[in-house]
């Protein structure tokens, strides 16, 4: 098993740890439709190995989104996170430049002044689920310009950008994955041995699989 999921495995019970795929059909060969992920409100439905099930949206899904669909590639955490903002392409190399471009930056505050403008829209609903994967992205891209610029409002150099965005993309993509431990042990199983997060982060499943995501 992956070390990077040993400290979500210590949250849960040794029996939801251990648990085991579904198993394939007799004849050794798949007869279950594509796996697919798809948006549905204020949810996703993972349809994987003939089981459905549901996990809530939150921060973390659009960065597993990103590794689904683009299998066998590696990603750097300051790409992956602007990319996935849809923001422009962060660099490589978080502790050798600046972390994040005039361009990026301007972007970041511009996606905060929306961010904003939609909260007050929630707040008016009391739509408390899709606050909290709101304010999840307001917290992440604060950090993001917390860490690009210095208490003078210049962009600065730090050894710290890369290490800051892997923990709060593993975090985000481990709150994804624990609910699916007790929902879909075969997807869970699948997912901790294929996804593999650290300052680049891939999906690098045993055998070929192409996801269909949708939303």
């Amino acid at each position: 098993m992956p070390q990077q999921f040993e400290e979500v495995l210590q949250c849960l019970p040794p029996e939801l740890s251990e648990a085991p795929e579904l198993p394939e059909p007799e004849d050794g060969l798949s007869t279950y439709l594509p796996p697919i992920i798809e948006r549905t409100g204020a949810t996703w439905m993972v349809h994987y190995k003939g089981r459905t099930v549901s996990i809530k949206n939150s921060s973390g899904i659009p960065y597993l989104l990103h590794l689904l669909r683009y299998p066998y590639q590696e990603f750097h955490v300051l790409t992956l996170t602007a990319v996935c903002r849809g923001q422009v392409e962060g660099p490589r190399q978080g502790s050798t430049g600046d972390q994040l471009d005039a361009q990026a930056i301007a972007s970041y505050k511009k996606r905060l002044l929306e961010l904003e403008e939609e909260k007050a829209q929630l707040l008016v609903f009391h739509d408390l689920g899709k606050l909290e994967s709101l304010e999840d992205e307001m917290e992440a891209l604060k950090a993001e310009l917390r860490s690009a610029l210095g208490l003078s409002g210049r962009r600065r150099q730090t050894g710290r950008d890369s290490e800051r965005a892997r923990k709060t993309i593993s975090k985000a993509i481990s709150r994804v994955l624990i609910p699916l431990h007790e929902s879909h042990p075969g997807l869970s199983r699948h997912l901790q041995r294929s996804v593999r997060l650290g300052t680049s982060m891939s999906y690098l499943p045993g055998k070929p699989v192409q996801w269909r995501c949708v939303g």
